[in-house]
């Protein structure tokens, strides 16, 4: 099923509660539309997750497996959502609603979640055009996110991806929030689900063991992150580029896969 008869079905699946505004952009696995909430008149954020990206990317593997690996995506998007959904902070992205949907043609299940949408500006859009940060906006950014990300792990989550392009600035009140929760990625990143050789998340912002051992993070590999940003904001510029990092990550990784085949 095609994201376009996807995105029909998911709107026929809310009802009439919700009217459809615009396609906002598409991450590494799903797709992300504007919707707007008829009674309510808020705008809300709806994402579907893409099957067809994912099962591009496992095109070597038989269908069989796809299908496995996809469900237990599945089941860790959906479980990992119902967390977040808990959670109730100002500086974390509400989420409304989770559910599923029927792909009938590839026999699987499509999971998709409604989110709040932040009027505003991204972080990583704020840095290109005015970093560095004055240190009052910078202070205050900072507790907001430090705020989010001890919500976050003191409910045993870790949101694995944090980064400017992640979070928004409130229009009017100059809030931080975090929008794109790192729902799943561990698997994702672990199952190698990669473009043309590159890595799941963002290498720049990411510490270095998150490398070697994806799916073994935990609440430092955010702090870890949020250093990242913090000096970012502070600089206009990355502590490590991307293509600097990785690099020395690849070359620390032969190393270590030649220690191993030596003893």
């Amino acid at each position: 099923m095609d994201s376009e008869i996807l995105l029909k079905t998911v709107l026929q699946r809310i009802g009439k509660k919700y009217r459809f505004a615009k396609h906002l952009g598409g991450g590494t696995y799903s797709n992300v539309y504007l919707i707007n909430h008829t009674i309510l008149g808020e705008d809300h954020a709806l994402k579907i997750m893409d099957y067809n990206f994912i099962k591009h990317k496992f095109k070597k593997n038989p269908d069989e497996d796809i299908k496995k690996k996809f469900k237990e995506i599945k089941e860790r998007f959906i479980n990992e959502a119902r967390m977040y959904k808990k959670l109730d902070h100002p500086n974390i992205v509400r989420i409304y609603d989770i559910d599923i949907v029927e792909d009938e043609s590839e026999g699987v299940e499509i999971p998709y979640l409604i989110m709040g949408y932040i009027h505003g500006s991204s972080l990583a859009g704020i840095i290109k055009k005015n970093a560095p940060l004055p240190l009052s906006h910078v202070l205050k950014i900072s507790q907001d996110i430090l705020s989010a990300l001890d919500a976050i792990h003191s409910s045993n989550i870790i949101h694995r991806d944090l980064k400017p392009a992640n979070i928004m600035i409130e229009e009017t009140t100059g809030k931080a929030v975090l929008i794109d929760l790192g729902i799943a990625k561990d698997i994702l990143s672990e199952s190698g689900l990669t473009t043309d050789g590159a890595m799941m998340g963002s290498p720049s912002y990411m510490a270095p063991e998150q490398f070697y051992e994806s799916r073994n993070v935990s609440p430092e590999n955010d702090i870890y992150s949020f250093g990242v940003v913090l000096y970012e904001m502070l600089t206009g510029e990355l502590p490590f580029k991307d293509e600097h990092f990785l690099k020395m990550i690849n070359s620390n990784k032969k190393k270590l896969n030649l220690d191993v085949h030596s003893k």
